[in-house]
């Protein structure tokens, strides 16, 4: 059997041994040139794991195979190999973080302050004196005659009826009388005024103006960065070995 050799030497680590060296390819030196070192050493604690793991299920396998084979004479001779666990130091490896101070560049935004001069056109006023013709009325006086009625009182003799005396009373009386007044007709005239008349007149001005603009700048600071270093350490685990039977 292809395993039979590995049994005969009785220790779980040549199984390793032959499996990373096949055909001279030796796969933990690859994995020591595979990346940083941090990368390298998880990927050995990777495969020394998984290996663990394959061997033991194999020695499992190859055991249980082993002790049923006394069942009859055509079976293979018992096994003279028994699985017993041993205390071995290995390496491992734990993450430790660790801190540095680096120099980082970033960008900070500064405002500076900017005037700037600009040519505007405005509508200036501008008065000048026109001379203009007017018309007005002028009030022009009259005297006309117009009939008025007017209240004025007049003697009556009445008669008494009792007494049959006759007495003189007043009684009023509207009459029509002929009165001058004195009437206003207005009549145009015309003359010549001088007068202020406004227009605008296209005028081309200077202003300042004041700008904000921002500028990116790049600045050096001191940040403190965090990383992950696999650090090794002894530890003593229990490996499967197989070891001959005693009689």
């Amino acid at each position: 059997m292809p395993l039979q050799s590995e049994y005969e030497d009785g220790i779980l680590s040549s199984c390793f041994t032959k499996i990373t060296r096949f055909n001279g390819w030796d796969l933990f030196e690859r994995l020591s040139k595979a990346g940083s070192p941090e990368r390298s050493a998880t990927l050995k604690r990777t495969l020394v794991t998984g290996l663990s793991v394959a061997c033991l299920t194999l020695l499992a396998a190859q055991a249980q195979a082993f002790g049923r084979r006394s069942c009859c004479d055509s079976c293979a001779p018992p096994c003279n190999y028994k699985v017993t666990y041993v205390d071995k130091e290995v390496t491992c490896y734990k993450p430790v973080w660790k801190e540095e101070k680096i120099k980082c560049v970033i960008n900070k935004i500064v405002c500076r302050e900017e005037i700037e001069t600009r040519k505007c056109t405005v509508m200036v006023p501008k008065w000048t004196d026109v001379k203009k013709t007017c018309t007005y009325l002028v009030p022009v006086p009259k005297t006309v005659e117009r009939d008025v009625l007017v209240c004025r009182m007049v003697p009556v003799q009445m008669t008494d009826e009792c007494t049959g005396c006759t007495y003189t009373c007043y009684k009023p009386e509207t009459v029509t009388q002929k009165v001058k007044c004195t009437v206003y007709e207005c009549k145009e005239e015309k003359k010549d005024i001088m007068v202020r008349v406004c227009h605008y007149e296209p005028q081309e001005r200077e202003y300042k103006v004041r700008r904000i603009i921002p500028e990116c700048q790049q600045e050096t600071v001191d940040r403190v960065r965090r990383y992950c270093v696999m650090t090794p350490y002894q530890t003593t685990i229990r490996v499967a070995v197989c070891v001959p039977c005693d009689d």
